[in-house]
């Protein structure tokens, strides 16, 4: 398991992936195969828990746990 954090900088419309930037780059998090969602939170700070894969090479995390301004999404 990883653990990234970073800002979400852009958010499916019913919030089962997004894209978050940790200054470093951006990644693609999806969160729909662990059968959650979270609510339009764009701009804001997330703590992503997730496994990395490989798709169409390149590098993705699918997101087990989202933490968002306290909140825990799983």
């Amino acid at each position: 398991m990883v653990v990234i954090e970073g800002m979400i900088e852009t958010e499916c419309p019913s919030g089962c992936w997004f894209i978050v930037n940790d200054a470093t780059g951006s990644i693609y998090v999806d969160i729909l195969p662990s059968n959650f969602v979270i609510p339009q939170e764009r701009g804001e700070d997330a703590k992503v828990y997730g496994e990395v894969v490989v798709k169409d090479g390149d590098p993705m995390i699918i997101g087990k746990m989202v933490q968002i301004s306290g909140e825990i999404y799983q």
